[in-house]
């Protein structure tokens, strides 16, 4: 079973679960705040030419990092309140990891090379760099995470969960780096430009053209039905007790997004 909704001269190219929300872009200006159903619930308005590099997530918050734009632009998907942090020119070489460690006021966030630690403090708006000379010096947890995980092939972090998907010996595993204990992701070998993994149980990886989806020991391929979509993201959200995929894909000239929900029971 599955359902969709067609947004029409938009260019959704971001998707992300927040609590029980779907966030996305809303051109290059601001996001839309939907509901399960897909229905708009919220727009905001942010800063032109918006692009969303990646996000961190906690309970109701989301942080988009905006890296051409410079910014980290902190959303409550409830209140839908928000805040916009710009980076100073320190910042212009330094592109953040998908892992953070969320603090009582804030979050840490790790650079791309593994050496730069940022502190972000969401109450004074405060960002800064904690110095050291290497990563071993770092006590932080996040350091510690990333010790674990950098020498393997890393294709998605969940910091929430303490968990990644790796590559391990030539095979795919969901990694949880916090007991350091792996679990084979028993999945075709198809070639993907994204992956969720829920558990062992609920995976779906994701090219252009086909989506293999695993879930309750039933594997199947998705198709985007006309020759001129394509796929971009997939996530997975719980509903009333029930797993669902939510799939993000687009046309060719990027005139018209579609988000369809499949039901996985």
């Amino acid at each position: 079973m599955k359902n969709e909704k067609c947004f029409k001269n938009k260019d959704i190219y971001f998707m992300e679960i927040v609590a029980d929300k779907i966030v996305v872009n809303d051109n290059y200006g601001g996001v839309m705040i939907l509901d399960s159903e897909f229905n708009v619930v919220q727009k905001i308005k942010l800063i032109d030419g918006l692009m969303i590099y990646s996000s961190f997530v906690k309970d109701d918050e989301i942080i988009l990092y905006c890296y051409e734009n410079q910014c980290l632009i902190n959303i409550n998907v409830s209140t839908y309140k928000y805040h916009i942090i710009y980076l100073d020119k320190t910042f212009d070489d330094i592109i953040f990891l998908p892992l953070y460690e969320w603090k009582d006021n804030g979050l840490m966030l790790l650079a791309d090379d593994g050496k730069v630690v940022v502190s972000v403090n969401l109450l004074s708006n405060n960002v800064r760099i904690m110095q050291t000379d290497t990563l071993e010096d770092y006590e932080y947890v996040i350091c510690d995470e990333w010790r674990k995980l950098r020498n393997y092939q890393v294709y998605k972090i969940y910091p929430d969960k303490h968990s990644a998907v790796i590559k391990s010996e030539g095979v795919l595993v969901l990694m949880d780096y916090k007991d350091n204990t792996q679990s084979v992701l028993k999945m075709d070998n198809i070639e993907f430009h994204d992956i969720e993994a829920l558990s062992t149980n609920y995976i779906a990886q994701i090219s252009e053209r086909e989506i293999s989806l695993l879930y309750d020991n039933q594997q199947i391929m998705l198709y985007p039905g006309d020759m001129q979509n394509c796929f971009l993201r997939a996530k997975f959200i719980e509903i009333d007790n029930i797993i669902n995929l939510i799939i993000l894909s687009s046309n060719s000239d990027s005139t018209q997004s579609k988000i369809t929900k499949c039901y996985c029971t």
